[in-house]
This record gives structure tokens, C-alpha cells and sequence, in this order.
């Protein structure tokens, strides 16, 4: 099933708000998932969802939310990088924003970050 995982963090740096950005380093970066607007004081996310209060914003697919890992078949392993960013003021970004745009606006804005890695191997 095509879920987003359950997180959960500590220790979070001072921040305005919380953002993640998951990305595929073996796909030129493709942008699997964005989220921001993420209260500071929240730390975590049940599976499948996002933070009360929290936007999703478009992936690489085009739709918006979650875009699981799904390295193309015969590709190799993909890394994935699921990234947690501390962002020191309010981020407003336009729903309609493409992915990887609101992807280097999130990381632009970034002050802080912890970084989850993942390797999936594609099918044969």
C-alpha cells in the first residue's frame, strides 16, 4: 500500500515551523512528498496523514500528498532522503506550486535538518 510512513522526532531546534521534503537522489532528485506548515510543538505524524494545520503540496507526479518510493524496474537501488526541516519564519507557498520549486523553497528557507535514508531496490 502506498502510505506515508508514521515519524517521530525530538529535540527540535527553535523554529517558526516545521517542513519535510522526501526526495529519490537516483532520480535526479524527483520530489516524492512536501509538507509544511507543520507546528513546531508537533512531534510526529501518524501513518498515512499529516499534522493538524499541516499543508500537503504537489509531488513530482503531480498530485498532491505522498508518492511512495518506486524506483523504475531494472534501475538499480534508489536512495531516499526523507528530510525534516526547522524553518525560522512562516513559509506561505502556493498550492499550485510545482514540486520542485516548493521542494528548493522549503530547503532555501531551511535553518536546521535532520535527515532519514532509506534504499529501496528496484524491481527486475
Amino acid at each position: 500500500i502506498d502510505v506515508s510512513p508514521a515519524l517521530v522526532w525530538t529535540d527540535t531546534p527553535p523554529a517558526a515551523e516545521l517542513a519535510l521534503v522526501m526526495r529519490d537522489r537516483d532520480a535526479n532528485g524527483f520530489v516524492h512528498w512536501v509538507v509544511t506548515a507543520i507546528d513546531p510543538v508537533v512531534q510526529g505524524i501518524g501513518e498515512g496523514g499529516i499534522p493538524e494545520g499541516a499543508i500537503s503540496l504537489p509531488n513530482s507526479g503531480g498530485a498532491s500528498g505522498w508518492f511512495g518510493p518506486c524506483p523504475p524496474a531494472g534501475s538499480g537501488t534508489h536512495t531516499y532522503d526523507l528530510v525534516l526541516h526547522a524553518l525560522p519564519e512562516p513559509l506561505v507557498i502556493d498550492p499550485s506550486t510545482p514540486a520542485e520549486q516548493a521542494a528548493q523553497m522549503v530547503e532555501g528557507a531551511s535553518s536546521d535538518r535532520a535527515v532519514l535514508s532509506g534504499v529501496v531496490q528496484a524491481a527486475e
